[in-house]
């Protein structure tokens, strides 16, 4: 059966494909890295470098366990960190969801614009805050909104135990909603220090420049080993650059949770 390219990238999702940036970053690291092997071979003595084999051979196996066990733990953390941001936005949707079930059981006329302020909230977060997380930023108006639906849930009084029950699961699932927002804002706003690039990068850069010191008898052979080690080095530093962000660049959150809530709370006015 002939394979068919485009049905396997719709299955495995385009924000598995690098885009052009990407692979920019890529080949120009690896074209770098290969210029660079190939001045060291020129300016020093080929037999230079094999005397260090030995010695170098030791060397390298330490920095380069070390530096691939840097950049496993970090790249777990940033995918742990990835999958719980989903998570959290998952749980807020599902929180607001029976929020919003439970408000409609509100007794009128209290009950429609405590409803309305909700309905606000969802829209806001889908219009407008989503996008500014990918800035790193929060959006006042979706905040004013769930400010508003929690005050106007605050003047209700409850008459009946049925209403008090409806009332304090109410709370329960707003509370819930302002924690995981909370989080989700959190998790957009959060960037990888300073320190931590500069470890990842020169551990990096430092692992490339000691294979420089090896030399072999099949030069091409050996631009492909380089071209090997920096391609690898250089796709789990890019792996790292884009889980900084989960609602940003090519692997991000999608606001599914979030369009089937707005769906409902549309729909059930």
């Amino acid at each position: 059966m002939a394979f068919n390219l485009d049905a396997f990238l719709v299955q495995i999702g385009s924000e598995q494909i690098l885009d052009g940036a990407g692979l920019a970053v890529l080949g120009t690291s690896v074209l770098v890295a290969c210029s660079i092997q190939v001045l060291f071979l020129r300016v020093l003595d080929r037999k230079t470098l094999v005397h260090c084999h030995e010695v170098g051979g030791y060397y390298f196996s330490v920095v380069a366990t070390l530096y691939a066990v840097l950049i496993g733990l970090v790249v777990f953390d940033a995918q742990t960190r990835f999958e719980g941001s989903k998570n959290n936005v998952e749980t807020e949707a599902a929180s607001g969801m029976m929020t919003y079930i439970l408000a409609k059981s509100l007794p009128e006329p209290a009950g429609t614009p405590i409803r309305q302020h909700f309905r606000n909230y969802v829209a806001r977060v889908m219009d407008y805050e989503w996008d500014t997380m990918k800035e790193g930023r929060m959006d006042e108006g979706a905040r004013n909104e769930l400010i508003a639906f929690s005050e106007a849930l605050a003047e209700y009084n409850p008459v009946t135990p049925k209403e008090q029950i409806l009332y304090d699961k109410l709370y329960d699932n707003l509370a819930a909603v302002w924690n995981m927002r909370r989080q989700r804002l959190d998790d957009a706003t959060y960037r990888t220090s300073r320190l931590g690039w500069s470890c990842i990068l020169i551990g990096g850069a430092a692992t490339i420049f000691f294979g420089f010191f090896f030399a072999m008898d099949n030069l091409p052979l050996q631009m492909v080993m380089t071209a090997i080690l920096t391609l690898i080095i250089s796709l789990n530093i890019y792996l790292v650059y884009q889980y900084g962000n989960p609602y940003a660049g090519e692997i991000k959150i999608n606001k599914t949770s979030f369009e089937h809530l707005q769906d409902y709370v549309i729909q059930h006015r």
